[in-house]
């Protein structure tokens, strides 16, 4: 990748949400070609999740379930719908995964970690504020409380998951992850693969550079 050659990143807007390009004032095709014209690029943090880097966000737990369902649905029936079916899926199905984190024992239903701190609370966040915060933001719902799959339902249904008593959230430079029932199916930036049983979530030591359209 980028990094690793030591070239500046290309953003393209071309995605769904673009968030990454959006935080970077990249909102059309013509401003990314531009940024690359003008050679204009400013460095941003990296983070990895079990040795694999990711721009955005990480995750395991429910999460990474409802996004394998998802994308073997979506081919046939279309994304959204298929969105849908699958975290009604999850809701039913899933349990939650046992592990610690630093060394404290957890039942977790989701985890999600950002790349930077994001906005809003909750398990929707969609904007960053800075790209080189140096932080880890790291929000869990926890499935040791008392109706904690109730409380996860309705927050999720009602769009109130950032107040839900059993959601915590924190900034850390790094996590540490061990998986009590063996390797986790781990996400990053959308995508899904088969993780450790023991893993790192941290901030790469070097930054990234990526085009801009502006200093």
């Amino acid at each position: 990748m980028a990094a690793a050659a030591g070239k500046p990143l290309v953003i393209i807007p071309a995605g769904t949400l673009n968030h990454l390009a959006r935080d970077l004032g990249l909102i059309s095709l013509t401003d990314a070609v531009t940024a690359v014209r003008r050679g204009q690029t400013v460095a941003i943090d990296l983070s990895s999740i079990d040795g694999r880097a990711f721009l955005n966000t990480a995750s395991f737990g429910s999460y990474v379930d409802l996004v394998d369902a998802r994308e073997r649905l979506e081919s046939t029936i279309g994304k959204w719908p298929a969105v849908l079916v699958a975290l009604w899926r999850m809701l039913g199905a899933s349990e939650p995964v046992d592990v610690e984190l630093d060394g404290r024992r957890r039942q977790v239903w989701m985890a999600f970690i950002g790349n930077c701190r994001y906005q809003p609370k909750g398990f929707s966040p969609s904007w960053r504020p800075r790209l080189d915060d140096g932080q880890l933001d790291i929000r869990i719902v926890d499935g040791s409380a008392p109706w904690s799959r109730v409380r996860l339902v309705v927050a999720l249904l009602t769009g109130t998951l950032g107040r839900c008593r059993a959601y915590e959230q924190w900034t850390a430079t790094d996590l540490q992850v061990h998986s009590l029932r063996g390797p986790l199916r781990l996400a990053r930036d959308g995508e899904t693969f088969d993780g450790s049983d023991r893993f790192s979530v941290t901030k790469c030591r070097e930054p990234l550079a990526v085009y801009v359209p502006y200093r």
